[in-house]
Formats: structure tokens, sequence, C-alpha cells
């Protein structure tokens, strides 16, 4: 089966089933801005395909640590840490929109690599400075 955004899950029936709870609370959520909750919908929906393939779990709000931490390894071979950052935060407001009794690790326990800021310089350079003042 493929999602509309390419993705290619294992268990069709298992990510269609979980995806349907999040989309459940997708749309009955009324917090944050519209592309903040859109982008976390979509980090969601990643990690439904997740759990799908490699736990074939059926209820969303079943999630324990374990799976989230299998999560985040995962995450943290090919993603930035600002995009591993961001794909938490959504996957734990769905989480706790779900009325888990399970609780999620926080980042300061997930040994996540930390957001690179200031590291380039956009200042322009003299060449640039002469180009534009001509």
């Amino acid at each position: 089966m493929s999602d509309s955004n390419n993705i290619t899950v294992l268990n069709p029936g298992l990510y269609k089933n979980l995806l349907a709870q999040v989309e459940s609370i997708y749309r009955h959520s009324n917090e944050l801005s519209f592309k903040t909750r859109a982008r976390y919908y979509e980090a969601t929906k990643r990690f439904c395909k997740f759990l799908a393939d490699n736990f074939r779990l059926q209820n969303f709000k079943n999630v324990e640590d374990r799976h989230f931490k299998a999560y985040v390894e995962h995450l943290k071979e090919n993603n930035s840490a600002a995009t591993i950052q961001s794909d938490l935060s959504g996957i734990r407001y769905f989480h706790r929109k779900s009325g888990s009794k399970n609780s999620l690790s926080p980042n300061s326990k997930l040994n996540l690599p930390k957001r690179a800021t200031g590291v380039k310089d956009h200042s322009l350079l003299d060449k640039e400075l002469v180009n534009i003042r001509q």
C-alpha cells in the first residue's frame, strides 16, 4: 500500500487503523495553528507506518516508551536534529490527545543530536558588497 506521501507500508490494515485513530484526533483538535497541526500530523503518520511495520501495534493509545525510543533511533540515522525534535513534538502531541496512560521520555533522556545554530556565516563577502554598490 502507498500513502498519499508515497509511504510504502508492509502492513496496510494496521497502518490504516492507526491512521484512522490519529486522523480522528487531528480533526477534533482545536489547539495550535493550522500549519503546526498539519506538520505534527505528517510526522505522526510516519510514526504510524513505523509502528505498523515494526511492532504490529493496533491501538495508538497503546504506544509505549520502548516504541518511541526505537523510532528515535530510526530517525537518528538520516534526519537533522531540528527535524527529529519537531517530529517528536508532533508524536507527543497526538499521544497526549489519545488519552494514553503511558508516558513518553523527554528529549533530555533520548540522547538527541544538538541543533546547530550560528554555524554558517550569512554575511556578505567583500566582492558581493562591491557588486551591490555598483
